[in-house]
Parts: C-alpha cells; sequence; structure tokens
C-alpha cells in the first residue's frame, strides 16, 4: 500500500485571497489521490482546482476558513493511506474595527457627552489574524499609548476631543482606523441670581435680573415660586437675564433660574422685595408724616428767629 503519505504546501502561513497551492507526497506504485476537507470531499469548483493527476490541489482564493485540516488519501490496487491533518494559519484583517466608550450613557445623555470627572474606558476591537496592534491619536497626534483599552480616570473637560484606534496587522500589512468624539461637561453645582450691576429694586424703576453658573448652560427657564411671571417681564434671546420694568409691589416675590447642561441641572433664586421706607415713589404715611412735621419745625425755629431778630432791632432804635 502506499506509505509516507504527508501533504506540503508551498506557503504556510498565507494572507487571505492569495492562491495556495497542497501537493500530496507519497511513496508506492499506481498512486490516486483525493483531497478532503474535514471529511468533505474536495473536487474542482470555483475556488479549488486539481492539477498533476490531483496529485496537486490549488486554492486560487485561500479564505480564513480553509484552514482545514486538509487531508491526503492515497490508493493503489494493494491498499488505502491517509495523510495526517494539515492546518492553513490564514492570516486576515484588521476589519470590522469598533470603538466603545464605557460605562455605556443612560438614554438621557447625548451621544459622547460625559460629565466631568467620570472614568472613561475606550475599547477598540478588530477581527485580525494574527492579532491587531492597537495606538492612539487625540485629536489627530499620534500617543504613546498601546493596546486595545485606552484609560481615562476622572476625566476632564480639556479632555473633549476626537479620539481614534489604529489597529494594525504586519502580517497582512493592513491598517484601519476607528474614531469618536467625547464631549466632557463640567457639571453644575452653583446657579446665582442676582441684578445687574448692583442694582437695587425701587417702585417704579427696572430691574434686571442675570443667570450665572459655575459651568457651561445650555439652556435656562425663569419662573416666580408659586405665581406666574408678570406681564411686564422679559427675557433676552439666552435667557440669561429677566427684565422687569416699571416695578410695583406686585412684582415680589422668589424668581428662580433653572440652569440645565446635557449633564446636570441646578437651580438660583432671588427675593425680590421693596424697603418701603426708603423707595421714591412709594412712601409709607409715617414717613410723609414724618417729612411734614420736619417741615413744620423747620418753619418755626425760622419764624422764631426772625421775630426774635426784628424784636431786638425794634428795642435798639428805642433807646436811641
Amino acid at each position: 500500500p502506499p506509505s509516507n503519505v504527508s501533504v506540503r504546501a508551498n506557503q504556510t502561513d498565507p494572507v487571505e485571497f492569495v492562491t495556495v497551492a497542497l501537493q500530496c507526497i507519497a511513496s508506492g506504485l499506481d498512486l490516486q489521490y483525493r483531497w478532503l476537507n474535514g471529511s468533505s470531499e474536495v473536487g474542482t469548483g470555483p475556488q479549488t482546482q486539481l492539477t498533476n493527476g490531483s496529485q496537486t490541489l490549488i486554492i486560487t482564493t485561500v479564505q480564513r476558513d480553509d484552514r482545514g485540516p486538509w487531508f491526503c488519501s492515497v490508493s493503489n490496487p494493494v491498499g488505502n493511506t491517509a495523510s495526517l491533518g494539515y492546518n492553513l494559519t490564514v492570516s486576515y484583517g484588521p476589519e470590522q474595527l469598533s470603538l466603545m466608550v464605557h460605562p455605556l450613557l443612560p438614554p438621557s445623555l447625548l451621544e459622547g457627552t460625559y460629565p466631568a470627572g467620570s472614568d472613561l474606558t475606550l475599547s477598540c476591537l478588530a477581527q485580525s489574524s494574527p492579532p491587531a496592534l492597537y495606538r492612539w491619536a487625540v485629536n489627530g497626534t499620534m500617543t504613546d499609548h498601546m493596546g486595545p483599552e485606552l484609560r481615562l480616570p476622572r476625566v476632564q473637560a480639556p479632555q473633549s476631543g476626537n479620539y481614534t484606534c489604529w489597529a494594525s496587522n504586519s502580517r497582512t500589512g493592513r491598517t484601519e482606523a476607528v474614531s469618536t468624539e467625547l464631549t466632557v461637561l463640567e457639571l453644575i453645582t452653583s446657579v446665582t441670581v442676582l441684578p445687574a450691576g448692583g442694582e437695587v429694586p425701587m417702585v417704579g424703576g427696572n430691574l434686571t435680573l442675570q443667570c450665572q453658573a459655575d459651568a457651561p448652560v445650555e439652556s435656562r427657564q425663569w419662573s416666580r415660586v408659586n405665581q406666574p411671571l408678570p406681564l411686564n417681564a422679559s427675557l433676552s434671546k439666552d435667557n440669561s437675564t429677566l427684565s422687569l420694568a416699571l416695578l410695583s409691589p406686585s412684582d415680589t416675590g422668589d424668581y428662580e433660574c433653572r440652569a440645565t447642561n446635557p449633564v446636570s441641572t441646578g437651580t438660583g433664586t432671588y427675593g425680590l422685595t421693596f424697603d418701603r421706607e426708603t423707595q421714591s415713589g412709594s412712601l409709607s404715611g409715617g414717613a410723609i408724616a414724618g417729612i411734614v412735621i420736619g417741615c413744620l419745625v423747620g418753619l418755626a425755629l425760622v419764624g422764631g428767629a426772625v421775630y426774635f431778630l426784628l424784636r431786638i432791632e425794634g428795642l435798639s432804635v428805642g433807646h436811641v
């Protein structure tokens, strides 16, 4: 029977889609050859050809699933002998590159937007054989970091930008890249509402309230606690200020500004009141009475002084 049956390839580590030739080596006379991939017999087909009396199997565009094991079965009138399984190591990729950021965002947040202070991990994965080598770039500048993961502990707003994972395969000579945008926003922890320029609210005057936060703000909403905003209220285009024209006592109350960005919300309040003792145009009865009494006392003092001077002058004339 045939002896020393083995399989030899023209290249043992082919790159996907190249041509590979498998040759069946055997000793004996009147030999006939048959090829199997696993348990399935292989003949001439779209990607395979048999040449040299079927002693050679040509795979015209080898693919990753063509790794085998490949068997050559050799027979003659005396008997049949099969080779050991032969496995191809087919190199491919990188391809189907993906980039994930963990932890995953809650549905309420915009894609790619994260609160400052978050511990982020960027994970890169590619289909590749041998395994891909990974490098990272930030805003187009390559970093020294290598590996499938890039960790960003307690990430801050200045770290916002474009993050790119580069995957390469030295065997295939191929390189692929995938990018993602990270936007890191500071959390709103304090909102203040104060009169612009230190204005003092006065009945009959105007007042502008400013809403300021300690982090970037995307939107602001104004309200008056337990009351609607008065009709004399107007908002700036970006809602950063609320103006009240021709103030009246009915405008008093707690004015609230709600500042929001994609990762947080904060609220500030300003209590509008009037000091009735000092507001022009709205003096209390006691203040008015005090002013009147003060004027009368002043007049009486002036009258008394005039009378006294006239009397002294009269006495002087009479004595002469």
